[in-house]
């Protein structure tokens, strides 16, 4: 068995890009900010806040009408989905891949 599921709570980006396709269907893209806090360690080393930004892809029909309607920059978003990765093609003679978070749960906080 083996389980492939991300949930992530940030602040979304810039606001969503949609594409329409010539068969109707819509896809949704943005990135997702992930914060974490600094801290200092008892030895006095300060370690800075960092942020993770996850490439965020939405596919299904209503869950993508809802983010045109209701994201935008900004906004805090949690979501559910699973990791892919996707080929973007040769570069230098390397294949170039990208990883994306495909959402199919949503909720604006």
């Amino acid at each position: 068995m083996s389980i492939n599921k991300v949930t992530l709570l940030g602040h979304v980006c810039a606001d969503p890009k949609i594409t329409t396709f010539e068969n109707g269907g819509k896809l949704c893209s943005f990135n997702l900010a992930t914060n974490e806090k600094g801290y200092t360690t008892k030895e006095g080393h300060v370690v800075a806040d960092s942020a993770e930004y996850h490439h965020i892809v939405i596919k299904r029909p209503g869950l993508v009408d809802v983010v045109e309607k209701y994201l935008k920059k900004g906004a805090k978003l949690y979501c559910e989905g699973k990791i892919k990765t996707r080929t973007l093609g040769m570069e230098d003679g390397e294949i170039k891949t990208t990883k994306d978070i495909v959402v199919d749960v949503i909720e604006l906080v």
